[in-house]
């Protein structure tokens, strides 16, 4: 049997294996065979990013085996105590939202009072929430000002729902529609200023005429020094999206 053909049995093994699900025993003969004489350097190469890659996958299988077999309170307290992973907060949702009691609120709410959460998380959470339609008045921290206000996934508070906002950004996309990298910074932009003033829009002191004017002036000066740009909403967008 030449080189060629060995390779190719031994491949057509570990497929078999993978399709049986019987990764543990794919990886085993993976590892065993790794540094095989008869298989060549590129060959070789192969069988390590498989081992990755098999390594990878069945990490991932066991965790979400752990976590479909987890009680509500388990996969609660993993949640909150494991930065809040996606993956657990997914899985939590999927399995209990819908039996969630005020206890379980009460645990959740500790997101949204976490000065170290991004508003930008904290916003995402609050649209997976929607998505899984959790209702419940959350006492939301914008620690950008130290203030607290309540908040219902169930409400309007997206971007396109605040009457400023909305605004800047449509009259934005209609300006750079034909300049597809000016649009997306425009975009950058208005979602970073939304982010920053979440829940505390009337905080901003520029009418949506005048911030569409001073984004239009920023992003052009970025491409171009020789525009004008006004140094103190330079130096407040500056502190935004930093």
């Amino acid at each position: 049997m030449s080189k060629k053909d060995s390779f190719k049995n031994f491949h057509d093994q570990i497929k078999k294996l993978i399709l049986s699900e019987k990764e543990s025993e794919a990886l085993a003969l993976l590892m065993q065979e790794q540094k095989n004489p008869l298989f060549n350097i590129e060959q070789q190469n192969m069988i390590n990013t498989m081992i990755i890659q098999l390594t990878k996958f069945i990490k991932q299988k066991e965790q979400s085996n752990f976590l479909a077999n987890s009680s509500k309170a388990d996969l609660l307290k993993m949640f909150i105590t494991k930065c809040y992973d996606l993956v657990i907060l997914d899985t939590l949702l999927q399995k209990y939202a819908k039996s969630f009691n005020q206890n379980d609120f009460l645990k959740l709410q500790t997101v949204f009072l976490d000065e170290n959460i991004s508003n930008d998380l904290k916003i995402n959470f609050l649209n997976i929430f929607k998505s899984y339609d959790l209702d419940y008045d959350f006492v939301f921290l914008n620690s950008n000002f130290s203030k607290t206000t309540k908040i219902n996934p169930q409400s309007q508070f997206q971007l396109v729902d605040n009457d400023l906002m909305r605004k800047v950004s449509q009259d934005l996309q209609a300006m750079f529609f034909k300049e597809t990298t000016k649009e997306n910074i425009a975009n950058q932009i208005v979602n970073k200023i939304y982010s920053y003033y979440f829940n505390h829009f009337d905080e901003i002191r520029y009418s949506s005429t005048e911030l569409f004017d001073q984004i239009v002036n920023f992003i052009e000066y970025s491409f171009n020094s020789a525009y004008k740009v006004d140094q103190h909403f330079f130096n407040w967008l500056k502190k935004i999206l930093e």
